[in-house]
């Protein structure tokens, strides 16, 4: 007999199969947990090449783009589990990330849950660490900066409640996770999983590489909850974010943003520190390069024995795909997304 489905795995995609296969390849494997995984398809140019056959996918598409987070919602809107865990169609989880979770929700009485991260690139090598966030209130502290690790990808949490928090606001692209995790955090307690669960991976073609419109997000997210900040006495925390922002500049090649984001950083990372990397990415903006493999090598060795059990360095989890599920052309029905309800209650 099938269960139901305890969690939905919501995964946002657009126009990368070959990467969403990798992802499919850990979801599927999740132990101890019945689940559903509703991949959106945000409007690709074209269909999966090679699609697994499991009666647990539903793919949902979108005639065209309306971004991640109207294509989070749309699977928000599906989902049919008690419990919704979200995923981008780029990271890695651990084959117990789920079951770990629920079990911590279900002791502590927690409505969402966090995990820690490693950063791995296209190669899967750790790069550096993502701790997990304190658990308990983290309202003050998501208000300042996001605590929450991994991205839009470590997050399980109570589907009546996403629901009712609004889901994911579509004004959003860059920040529309930290977002919703600020909505979370202010309405509900967080129990965090001090246990790298989550491979975050680190691409050319990611979002986080992406920044045109970063400032002017921030600045909404800011304005929107101001009125919160300003009752608990909490300011954004622009030097960590401006370090959150150096990172990525860096690596997508703006030397002047890289270097500027460097500069205003120096309250977190030291006066000396921020121009020395300033300096760095302005002449030498491989070093990130470098820096990683350094931050690599420090990562605590139970944190890397723990992720080298599910993933292997130099090795694509899709290779491993064939072995959990048989794949085929596509699932099938596949359902056309229409314009979302507007009753449906918007994002506060």
């Amino acid at each position: 007999m099938t269960l139901p489905p305890l969690v939905s795995v919501v995964i946002p995609t657009r126009d990368r199969w070959g990467m969403l296969r990798a992802t499919l390849a850990t979801v599927l494997a999740q132990r101890d947990v019945s689940l559903e995984v509703l991949v959106v398809d945000d409007g690709s140019s074209a269909a999966p090449v090679r699609f697994p056959d499991d009666h647990r996918i539903r793919l949902l598409r979108q005639e065209r783009s309306q971004g991640v987070a109207e294509a989070r919602n749309a699977g928000l809107a599906a989902a049919r589990a008690p419990f919704v865990a979200f995923t981008d169609d780029d990271d890695l989880w651990a084959p117990d990330k789920l079951s770990v979770q629920l079990r911590a929700m279900g002791r502590t009485g927690a409505a969402w849950s966090s995990c820690s991260a490693v950063v791995v690139d296209d190669e899967m090598h750790i790069q550096r660490t993502q701790p997990a966030s304190e658990t308990g209130d983290v309202g003050s502290r998501v208000l300042a900066t996001n605590v929450v690790p991994g991205g839009g990808s470590g997050v399980v949490a109570d589907t009546g409640l996403v629901r009712r928090l609004g889901g994911f606001d579509p004004s959003f692209q860059m920040v529309a996770d930290w977002d919703l995790w600020i909505r979370l955090g202010l309405a509900a307690p967080l129990v965090a999983v001090d246990r790298p669960l989550l491979a975050y991976r680190v691409h050319a073609g990611g979002m986080s590489s992406r920044h045109d419109r970063t400032y002017d997000e921030l600045r909404a997210l800011e304005a929107k909850y101001a009125e919160e900040r300003a009752s608990r006495g909490v300011e954004m925390n622009w030097p960590r974010i401006e370090l959150w922002l150096a990172d990525r500049l860096q690596r997508s090649g703006d030397r002047t943003g890289a270097a500027r984001s460097f500069l205003r950083s120096h309250p977190v990372i030291g006066r000396f520190k921020s121009i020395t990397r300033a300096t760095e990415a302005l002449v030498w903006p491989e070093a990130h390069h470098f820096r990683n493999v350094r931050r690599g090598r420090r990562v605590p060795a139970a944190w890397r024995d723990q992720v080298e059990t599910w993933l292997v360095p130099g090795q694509d989890p899709a290779e491993r795909l064939d072995a959990v599920v048989r794949p085929s052309p596509l699932p099938t029905p596949g359902v056309t997304l229409r314009r979302p309800d507007p009753s449906r209650p918007a994002a506060r």
